[in-house]
């Protein structure tokens, strides 16, 4: 993804409507998002378990950088990359979580915040 100012999102589209009530549309809601239950703690990065409707639940990490990240300039996301790194380990033949809806929102080509929702591996302990 190369975004120079605003902001980008893909997903799934057999997913699109299940994952409506997190308003990715949104910006400004998905940059403060804290439903569900929290599962991962840090300063700009938060990830939150959130059951579904329908399907279970679904992992929504956020990154927001309330100071501009200059190393971040026309570089890809924290996200991006943890996109691209699914990918890569899924080829070489290992369960990692499936991305369901990522973005990221830049502002003149510095990432000011970007998400992640990735499905949740059920019976799982952890990535290790």
């Amino acid at each position: 993804m190369a975004v120079f100012h605003g902001f980008r999102r893909h997903g799934d589209p057999a997913w699109s409507a299940r994952l409506e009530p997190l308003a990715l549309d949104d910006v400004e809601r998905w940059s403060r998002f804290s439903e569900g239950r929290q599962v991962g703690f840090a300063t700009l990065t938060n990830c939150f378990r959130v059951a579904l409707v329908e399907q279970g639940a679904v992992y929504f990490k956020r990154y927001v950088y309330p100071t501009p990240l200059w190393s971040s300039w026309l570089r890809p996301s924290k996200a991006a990359v943890e996109v691209w790194g699914y990918g890569e380990l899924r080829k070489l033949g290992v369960a990692v979580p499936r991305v369901l809806s990522w973005g990221e929102y830049r502002r003149w080509g510095l990432v000011k915040s970007a998400y992640i929702i990735t499905r949740e591996v059920e019976e799982s302990q952890d990535l290790i």
